[in-house]
């Protein structure tokens, strides 16, 4: 038990951090549309 529970916070960890990312890679994209124009 202890590890499964270990096992799935470091997956809810690892998908929080792809989670930042995409979100960050959205912002940039965003802001890079906003000002070429």
């Amino acid at each position: 038990m202890r590890w499964s529970r270990q096992l799935q916070a470091v997956q809810s960890g690892q998908i929080q951090q792809y989670a930042m990312i995409m979100v960050g890679g959205v912002i940039v994209l965003i802001l890079i549309t906003v000002i070429l124009p």
